[in-house]
């Protein structure tokens, strides 16, 4: 993938920006809602040098890579410089540019997500790039320490919730769940496998009462624990976050305490 070809595709995101940054700066930044999600450098020497943020287990992985080093200023937040993107493979290119604007859209605000989402259903870029999976995907992502976590918690939410929802994004590596396939408006917690830990997400997190004080997180609800172990994953306190956390999206969605939509993997 040229230079050309990755602006367009950078560009093409829904709500995606492009603003050229001139002196003494010199930057071509993307962006969706203010928050970016990838650069190039204009100025010589490094000029067409390709910035993005990506997961911090491959920050470890691509920082290894020939060609690939921290991005200035910004390693500290696992973004990378990619010095020449003609010689990068191209389907992995976009799988990361795609994980990087994912990871802004979700530092939004609910009302900049919901407004940026109404383009991806009716047919955005996003919707046409996104490939979902089972719950499989997301075990071969975690190692074996991390297996039995990510299966204590889906049984955790089963108990909890019998007709649960179930919708895998095995590139974002995350498992969620809700009330229907909405992701924003009916889910209310998802897994994620991370490097040394499986995160216990919750979209409405910041709603919930968290006597135990495990979630963490300060934007403005999204919320999440890291958990390490089976024991934990089993405790009382998950279980009854879990539950909350349920409760307030069955009545957001007018459904019935008891009841959500019926199961499903797509």
């Amino acid at each position: 993938m040229n230079v050309p070809q990755l602006r367009r595709f950078c560009g093409g995101f829904p709500g995606a920006t492009e603003v050229l940054h001139g002196e003494p700066y010199n930057f071509l930044v993307y962006a969706v809602g203010g928050r970016k999600f990838a650069y190039f450098k204009t100025s010589a020497p490094e000029r067409w040098r390709f910035s993005l943020r990506v997961a911090p287990d491959r920050f470890v992985e691509l920082t290894d890579v020939p060609g690939v080093k921290p991005a200035r200023y910004r390693g500290r937040f696992h973004w990378v410089t990619i010095i020449d993107v003609q010689g990068f493979p191209a389907v992995y290119l976009k799988e990361l540019v795609q994980w990087s604007y994912r990871w802004a859209i979700a530092s939004l605000s609910m009302a900049q997500q919901n407004a940026i989402h109404s383009v991806d259903h009716a047919g955005g870029l996003m919707a046409g790039t996104e490939t979902r999976g089972t719950f499989d995907d997301i075990l071969a992502l975690a190692g074996p320490d991390l297996r039995p976590v990510c299966e204590a918690l889906r049984r955790r939410i089963a108990s909890s919730h019998k007709d649960f929802v179930e919708v895998v994004w095995p590139r974002q590596r995350i498992a969620s769940f809700g009330v229907g396939p909405r992701k924003m408006s009916q889910h209310y917690a998802y897994i994620a496998v991370q490097g040394a830990h499986v995160n216990l997400g919750f979209y409405y997190g910041a709603l919930l009462a968290d006597p135990k004080q495990l979630l963490e997180g300060v934007g403005k609800t999204l919320r999440h624990i890291k958990l390490r172990d089976v024991a934990s994953a089993r405790s009382a306190a998950v279980a009854n976050l879990l539950r909350q956390a349920i409760a307030d999206r069955k009545h957001n969605a007018g459904l019935p305490p008891g009841r959500g939509r019926s199961a499903s993997s797509s």
